[in-house]
Order: structure tokens, then C-alpha cells, then sequence
């Protein structure tokens, strides 16, 4: 995809897709810390209310298959814009919903969402920036979504413990949205497209990307320690709160401790990535991550299970750098298709570490999810060290 800029990225570019990433973390923040709240509020199990982050997941992946279409057809600015827009029609809709049914429709759309503002906010970097100052930037951008956590977890149980859960998506949720969606409209530069690509054109961009199998593989290995990571990001709440019988307030503050950790790692990675090499600085740190999480819900002791979590966190979100950093890279020419694509299978990996976890919650134990996601985590890094390739360097 080909732009013409009107005019160049301002100091503002980098803080408004920051902001954006750490607005479209609110929702999964929310429900993962009031899981429990919800589905006392609806009478169901834990493992069903948390199906309303797999839902939201298979829309996010689905879209982002569409997303490929729209992003040669629209500008990245305006399907922003959309995408933090739909974050405050489905908080109106959770706030509002009557039913577990109804909750999980309006909470559909974060997946919406997501298909948008991930591969945009990328997409936007890759073509506002120069490849040296990519890597940095992608690392400030996690950064965002982690400092969403460290923020959020404290203000979201302040405001359940006032007026529950509902109450937080109103004064949490669609306040960031909204000033989110403000600072992008008035500091991401606009850009119009140079013989904007017909059908023709967008299908040779899927061609190219499936042919890849460096490209694949590193959806592939995205996919899979996003999936790992859910046990600690989606299900490390109710795995403290249910096997140590800790408090909300306690599980909150772990999400923080692990919010730094990830913060951490973000800005490790963003420094190490241009030094060690994007295909390294992606496989090392997701292997390390799968063993990580096995024995985070494995072991008896809370304070060595906290310590793992944090840890976990960490080389996560540094395996995070590298890995947005290569897919970046694949196809420059169909970068937007490329990270729409992307999206996709980090929705996948999103389904299905929530999916599996919630299943081997009802029937089995958290040790057994922390046991099947950590090999997912180990497969990723295999993947990317026996299939991608970094086009940014000399094999």
C-alpha cells in the first residue's frame, strides 16, 4: 500500500497510537479482574463468563481477514478513528446489558475493535517512521498497553468496589476511548492513497503474504505465545483468587506487578531488538516464556508463582518486540494486509488461550493450563527460529 503524506508525523504521532493501544486494553483488563463479578452477576461459571473474551477473540480474528480489504480502501487514520469508536458503543452496550446473552453480544464488539486499532497503529508506524526508529516505537506502544494494566487494575477494583463492574466500563473504559479517539484525529497526519489498489491488487497481497513462509510462521508463532500469555494476562486473577485464596485488592496489585514487568521488558526489547536482530530478540524470549508459564501454575508456593508470573511478564513482552518488529518487515509492499493478517492470528492465539483455558478450568485445573499454554509458548519460539526470516538482515 502506497501513501503520499500531506504532511509529516508531529511529537504527538507516537503518544496518540500509544494511547490508542492502551485504550483498546481496557475491556480485557476489566474482564479479566471482575471475571468473578461477572458471572456472580448473571449466575453462571467462571469458565462460561469467560467465553465472552473468546467470542470477542474469533470476531477479532475474522475481521481482521476483512480488515486486509478495508486497508487498502481506507485511510489508517479514519479506521482508527472507527475502531475507538466501537470501544465506547460496546462499553454502552456491557453497561447496559440484562443478560449473560446480551453481554456477550455488546462485548462482541471490542473484537471489532481490536481488528482495527492492532494492525492500524502498526501500520501507521510503519509508514510514518524510518526502520531504525520502528523498533523503538512498537516498544512504546506496548509499553502503552502495559501501563494500561498498571493503571487500570487499581482504578477499575476502586470503582467496582463503588458501583461494580458495570460502573467501571463507564468511568474507566469510555473516558480513555474517547480522549484517545480525540488525540488521533488531531495529531496523526492525514494520508491519501496513490492509485489505490483494486481487487486485483489486494489479492496479490494475500498471495504474496501466504507464499511467505517466513510471513507465516510468524503469524504462526504470534498465534501461539499470545496464546500462552493468556494464562497469566486473562487467567492469573482467578488463579490466585480460587487456588490461594486471595483477595480481589491482592489480585489487582498482581496485575500491576506484572503490568511493570511487561513495561520492563518492552523497553529492554525496543533497545535490544537493532542490536541482536528481530528474528533472535523473537524466538529466544518466547521459549523462555513457555517454560516460564509451566511452572508458574505448577509450583506450591505463592510468593516463587508470583516471582515466575513477573518474570513471565517480562520476557513475554520482549518476545512481543521482536516479533511485531519481523512481521513488520515481511511484506513492506502490503504492510497493512500483512499486519491485518497479523492481527488475525494474534486473535487466534487469543482464542485460543482463552478457550482452552476456560475448558481445561471446568474439567481439569489451572496446572493443567499452565502446562498446555507454556508448550505453546515453547512452540513459538521454535517456530520463529527454524522458519522466519528478518529481510532487514543478512541470514
Amino acid at each position: 500500500m502506497h501513501f503520499s503524506k500531506k504532511q509529516g508525523p508531529s511529537r504527538l504521532f507516537v503518544p496518540a497510537i500509544v494511547l490508542s493501544r492502551f485504550s483498546s486494553m481496557t475491556p480485557s483488563i476489566l474482564s479479566g479482574l471482575l471475571l468473578i463479578e461477572i458471572a456472580s452477576t448473571f449466575t453462571v461459571d467462571v469458565g462460561i463468563a469467560a467465553q465472552m473474551r473468546t467470542l470477542a477473540s474469533t470476531i477479532a480474528m475474522l475481521f481482521a481477514v476483512a480488515m486486509g480489504v478495508l486497508s487498502v480502501k481506507i485511510q489508517a487514520k479514519t479506521l482508527l478513528s472507527i475502531g475507538l469508536g466501537l470501544l465506547v458503543i460496546s462499553s454502552a452496550g456491557c453497561i447496559t446489558s440484562t443478560s449473560m446473552n446480551m453481554l456477550l453480544v455488546s462485548y462482541s464488539l471490542t473484537g471489532f475493535a481490536t481488528a482495527i486499532i492492532a494492525p492500524m497503529s502498526m501500520t501507521l508506524v510503519g509508514e510514518n517512521l524510518t526502520l531504525d526508529k520502528r523498533a523503538r516505537a512498537i516498544s512504546w506502544i506496548m509499553t502503552g498497553a502495559a501501563l494500561a494494566y498498571v493503571i487500570g487494575a487499581p482504578i477499575i477494583n476502586a470503582i467496582s468496589d463503588i458501583g461494580g463492574w458495570r460502573l467501571s466500563f463507564l468511568g474507566y473504559v469510555v473516558p480513555a476511548a474517547l480522549i484517545s479517539l480525540v488525540l488521533v484525529r488531531v495529531s496523526i497526519p492525514v494520508t491519501e492513497m496513490n492509485n489505490p489498489k483494486t481487487s486485483v491488487g489486494f489479492l496479490s497481497g494475500f498471495k504474496a503474504i501466504l507464499g511467505n513462509v517466513s510471513a507465516l510462521s510468524c503469524m504462526f508463532g504470534n498465534a501461539m505465545v499470545v496464546a500462552a500469555y493468556q494464562a497469566i494476562l486473562y487467567y492469573g486473577s482467578s488463579f490466585y483468587r480460587q487456588v490461594f485464596q486471595s483477595s480481589k485488592a491482592f489480585a489487582s496489585l498482581l496485575i500491576v506487578g506484572s503490568a511493570l514487568s511487561f513495561t520492563f521488558g518492552s523497553q529492554v526489547g525496543g533497545r535490544l531488538v537493532n542490536r541482536y536482530g528481530r528474528k533472535y530478540m523473537s524466538a529466544a524470549p518466547a521459549f523462555l516464556a513457555g517454560v516460564v508459564i509451566i511452572y508458574y501454575m505448577n509450583v506450591p508456593n505463592l510468593y516463587v508463582s508470583i516471582l515466575l508470573r513477573f518474570l513471565g511478564s517480562f520476557v513475554v513482552a520482549v518476545s512481543f518486540i521482536g516479533s511485531r518488529s519481523l512481521t513488520l518487515e515481511q511484506e513492506p509492499d502490503y504492510r497493512g494486509t500483512m499486519m491485518s493478517l497479523n492481527t488475525a492470528s494474534q486473535s487466534l492465539g487469543t482464542l485460543i488461550g482463552s478457550g482452552v483455558g476456560g475448558y481445561l478450568i471446568l474439567r481439569y485445573s489451572y496446572n493443567l493450563v499452565g502446562l498446555v499454554l507454556g508448550a505453546l509458548g515453547i512452540l513459538s519460539g521454535l517456530a520463529y527460529w527454524a522458519l522466519s526470516v528478518d529481510p532487514t538482515q543478512k541470514e
